[in-house]
């Protein structure tokens, strides 16, 4: 029985903007919107990939009942979502509105796919491993499963994120709790996940679909925040990883890490906010690279004042030269972005809370750290149900995925959704 299933339903938005080099380029209310229904059934825990042909993929976990869970994909074509295919499905997975399934394409070969999701290993309520499956055929059939990881503890591993290297190998990064069952002196206090003193760490690893062979699995940081996601893109020497980083004091502060052609480097913070927290945000970052430049975006409550903050980089993520929030006084994060069309300028996506509802928004920023205007685009509900909001860049605008909540009294609907706004 997944025990942290909330009913939810999905909702997928087209973002198509116009082209200009000024900030901000577009006024959003002044669009049209027209629906394109996507009728997949009660679901939620969307996610978006964007391959080097411009290929959009959606996946998604649909809720057959209280105990089966189904991963499913789509393929966008021509604004209309082509059939669902299934990748995978069981009764005894960890379904969670933060730590949700991936799937990518590798290099320029749409046919081969990856993706991922969570299968309990044992009684505990977060002892569960990471599974992936890869396919050869556009998704038509998949895989056996296989384990990422090469401990037998059984404990949370979670929190994925996967990068496509080439046309067989995909990088995964993933939240490694082998330790946490594990006493560790210098760590006293249990979290409220009920972990033992041992630390969460980061770890990275190589998969090849050939084969299946996992290589080059390394621990990228020691002591990581336990249930906050991880995220990496491609930078112009390789890989960038950014987390939430754990400290003995419990500063819980969003770290990077890259890796170069000497190696990976040690864990780097991109800003000190010194957000003491005795236990974990579930508010993990967000990263985005173009050529040389670097954008990292993510939530902070330090001094006890919310904010969501912009860091940007010019030199692939060695340093970042401006850091600045870009909120509008009352987020609470759930944070992504993309680089925009226009040259040198991104848009940042995250849910401002406003009486007691939550509404997402979209602002332009350049290179330069000018803000453009911060523009709502639609009502959400601010509970976790309604989970993490996915932005991604297509050939003719941006996509925003989403899961919508309807609730009246006890009773919850579900309507799948996709919009287009032009």
């Amino acid at each position: 029985m997944i025990s942290l299933r909330p009913p939810l339903y999905l909702l997928l938005t087209i973002l198509l903007c116009q082209c200009s080099s000024d900030i901000p380029t577009a006024k959003l209310s002044d669009f049209s919107i027209t629906s394109i229904p996507l009728d997949v059934g009660p679901s939620g825990m969307p996610n978006l990939f964007v391959n080097k042909n411009q290929d959009v993929l959606l996946s998604w976990l649909s809720f057959i009942n209280d105990s089966t869970d189904v991963l499913q994909f789509s393929t966008l074509k021509e604004n209309t979502w082509g059939a669902a295919k299934t990748i995978a499905s069981g009764n005894d997975w960890f379904a969670n509105w933060a730590d949700f399934p991936s799937m990518v394409a590798l290099g320029n070969n749409d046919q081969n796919l990856v993706a991922h999701y969570l299968q309990y290993a044992g009684e505990g309520t977060y002892d569960y491993d990471i599974k992936l499956r890869s396919s050869k055929n556009g998704g038509t059939t998949w895989s056996a499963p296989i384990k990422l990881h090469k401990d037998t503890v059984q404990a949370e591993h979670g929190f994925v994120s996967l990068l496509p290297l080439d046309d067989q190998n995909v990088l995964a990064v993933w939240l490694d709790g082998r330790f946490t069952k594990m006493d560790e002196p210098s760590l006293e206090k249990e979290d409220h996940h009920g972990h033992g003193a041992g630390p969460m760490t980061l770890r990275a690893a190589q998969v090849n679909i050939d084969n299946g062979k996992i290589s080059e699995e390394v621990e990228l940081d020691n002591s990581v925040c336990d249930c906050c996601q991880t995220n990496v893109a491609m930078g112009t020497e390789g890989p960038i990883v950014v987390y939430r980083d754990r400290s003995l004091g419990e500063i819980r502060d969003i770290y990077v890490v890259r890796k170069l052609k000497s190696g990976w480097t040690l864990p780097k913070v991109i800003h000190s906010d010194n957000w003491e927290i005795a236990g974990c945000p579930v508010n993990g970052p967000a990263i985005a690279t173009q050529g040389n430049n670097v954008a990292v975006a993510w939530f902070t409550m330090a001094q006890d004042t919310p904010k969501v903050m912009l860091a940007l980089s010019t030199n692939d993520g060695a340093n970042f030269q401006k850091v600045i929030p870009i909120d509008l006084g009352n987020p609470i994060g759930r944070v992504d972005l993309t680089f925009a069309h226009e040259k040198n300028e991104l848009i940042v996506s995250w849910i401002e809370k406003e009486k007691e509802k939550g509404n997402i928004y979209l602002r332009r920023v350049a290179m330069d750290g000018t803000l453009g205007k911060a523009q709502k685009i639609m009502d959400v509900s601010a509970s976790r149900n309604s989970g993490f909001p996915i932005l991604k860049k297509i050939k003719n605008g941006y996509l925003l995925a989403h899961t919508k909540v309807e609730e009246k009294g006890e009773e919850v609907t579900t309507v799948v959704e996709t919009i287009i706004i032009k």
